[in-house]
């Protein structure tokens, strides 16, 4: 357990992070599609490497970041406040980033939109995709997307993208979403539009 607290994170960090981060914004800018993050990293479990990158990345001192149960363990937030010094909270209504796997999917409505005012001030989804659970292929239109691109992970089904569809139709407000798959990452902004089946309109 040490070892991983210790050196599992980058190995250059201002390089590694600094590509990794290039890869999020790649990945953000072209949603659906799958970018790869090279193996940077060796974290305790269950994170994967491109989850620990993520997350190395995106979270400091001055974010906050919520586990959820089946990512929460002692290993991890020793790891993840060793190596990166992120606040992490109890509720996630609190987060900036939340960690969630796809076999555990909460509501939305646990997590910050944002507010008029500040629309910057919603939280961020990052979504571990486990090999397990049955896919919902869905296609994404909208800025970054030419026409469309189809999209699906494992554990991602219809409940999860319906309340993607009504997430995302409250744009400004809205929560953005990161996918760590095994083979890379992807996004989906909350300025993307997603089909699958009749649209649920924002409440």
């Amino acid at each position: 357990m040490k070892a991983d607290v210790l050196t599992g994170g980058f190995n250059d960090a201002a390089k590694e992070s600094a590509n990794a981060f290039r890869v999020m914004l790649d990945a953000l800018s072209r949603p659906g599609t799958v970018q790869k993050i090279p193996d940077y990293i060796k974290p305790p479990a269950p994170l994967s490497s491109n989850t620990a990158a993520v997350l190395l990345t995106l979270v400091d001192h001055d974010t906050s970041l919520w586990l959820a149960p089946e990512m929460d363990n002692e290993a991890v937030k020793r790891f993840l406040q060793f190596q990166t010094g992120v606040q992490l909270v109890s509720e996630p209504s609190a987060a900036d980033f939340a960690l969630v796997s796809s076999t555990d999917i909460l509501s939305f409505d646990n997590f910050s939109i944002g507010t008029a005012e500040y629309p910057d001030r919603s939280a961020t989804l990052i979504i571990q995709i486990e090999k397990s659970g049955n896919a919902m292929p869905v296609r994404f239109s909208g800025p970054g997307v030419k026409s469309s691109q189809d999209f699906n992970a494992n554990g991602l089904g219809e409940t999860f993208w319906k309340q993607v569809q009504q997430n995302n139709k409250c744009f400004p407000l809205g929560l953005d979403f990161m996918f760590c798959l095994s083979e890379g990452i992807a996004a989906c902004p909350r300025s993307t539009t997603v089909t699958i089946n009749e649209l649920v309109p924002c409440m």
